[in-house]
């Protein structure tokens, strides 16, 4: 039996785990930062200096910078850090791996990640740039224990052994905390467009919703060869639509300034580069569209990363994927429920999908659901 698999199960079946309150979670970092002789923030970004300065408001004193620039204003380097059996690394980036394992290596007493900290400041300071940690790492453990049956039966559902370790080590980290179990990735395969998807032909219609600056339009245009009949970029954010427009002036390139959803209206959008997202109290209007509005003709492959709003946007192509069933790049990790919310709505709508899950980078994102 996997090892992983049995862990997981053993975990599920701890009640102990399921009733660990948040506020027990939060009292047991809170006494390891009291208690550490320096609180070494790494590396000294945005999201580190952000992290700095709310400690500081929270009472904190003994915080201290690190990046590996020299020049970095205020943060010393890794080599002049000579407490580290007495200290504790908050890891303060995306780039978890390389910053976790120099931590390790170091022998720092405790290595908290980001997300873990934010929970013990007040609230007034847990408004913090990166949305995104806020609204994926919060109640990620609770769904899974409200859900438990749901996450089996997917488990139980995916086609190949390598999509249910994928599963397994991020179910892991939503049980444990433990960011290393979100470390293996598929660095051999490239995302979205890799074996498992069906060749492109003359015939092929692409969507690419989140087409952010072009980059999967640029990865897909040398692996189909040319071959495909349109490929339609959805991109409601204007600065980088204009971007993508310059990665090619094919005419079967169709660039729309829209967002997808289930229904065509309009919404308010926080603009923000990669994690650009729909948001009530977002900054700007965007106009929003469907795909099977939108689209006519027999659409053959689905791409989406569209920070959160991938529920919605399936749900306006359900008559292109009940009829044509089209294969699908689904991004999964933008919400807690996105792993069963998206796998069960897929499934219900054409149970003939066969499931693959791939990791493509190596750290909690860049998990793609992929139907075909």
């Amino acid at each position: 039996m996997n090892n992983k698999y049995d862990l997981f199960i053993n975990l599920l079946e701890k009640e102990k785990a399921k009733h660990e309150t948040a506020l027990s979670l939060q009292l047991k970092i809170k006494e390891t930062l009291a208690a550490c002789k320096t609180i070494y923030v790494w590396p000294a970004g945005q999201m580190g200096r952000a992290l700095h300065g709310r400690l500081e408001q929270s009472g904190f004193s003994n915080i201290q910078l690190v990046d590996s620039n020299p020049e970095s204003k205020g943060a010393v380097t890794p080599n002049n850090i000579t407490d580290c059996q007495n200290s504790v690394v908050v890891v303060a980036t995306l780039n978890h791996n390389s910053v976790y394992n120099a931590a390790k290596n170091m022998e720092f007493a405790k290595i908290l990640m980001y997300y873990d900290v934010v929970r013990v400041l007040p609230p007034e300071l847990q408004e913090f740039p990166e949305v995104f940690y806020i609204q994926t790492f919060w109640g990620l453990k609770q769904h899974l224990f409200d859900n438990k049956t749901k996450y089996m039966d997917m488990y139980n559902t995916l086609e190949d052994n390598l999509s249910r370790e994928r599963f397994l080590e991020n179910m892991l980290f939503r049980l444990t905390g433990d960011i290393t179990y979100t470390f293996p990735w598929d660095e051999d395969v490239p995302q979205y467009f890799n074996s498992l998807v069906p060749d492109f032909d003359e015939n092929s219609v692409i969507v690419d919703g989140g087409g952010f600056i072009g980059d999967s339009l640029e990865q897909f245009l040398p692996y189909s060869g040319g071959k495909f009949k349109s490929y339609s970029l959805f991109e409601p954010d204007e600065e980088q639509l204009n971007r993508a427009k310059k990665v090619s002036d094919d005419s079967r390139v169709h660039y729309i300034a829209k967002g997808l959803s289930d229904k065509v209206g309009e919404a308010r959008f926080n603009p923000g580069g990669a994690g650009g997202m729909i948001n009530a109290d977002g900054e700007i209007a965007i106009s929003l569209t469907s795909i099977d509005s939108e689209i006519d003709d027999k659409i053959t492959f689905i791409k989406m990363d569209i920070e959160g709003a991938e529920l919605a946007a399936l749900k306006g192509a359900e008559k292109t994927i009940r009829e044509h069933k089209p294969t699908l790049a689904i991004c999964l990790y933008h919400k807690a429920s996105d792993y069963t919310d998206i796998f069960e709505y897929i499934r219900s709508l054409n149970p003939d999908y066969k499931f693959y899950i791939r990791h493509h980078l190596d750290y909690y994102a860049e998990m793609v659901l992929y139907a075909v």
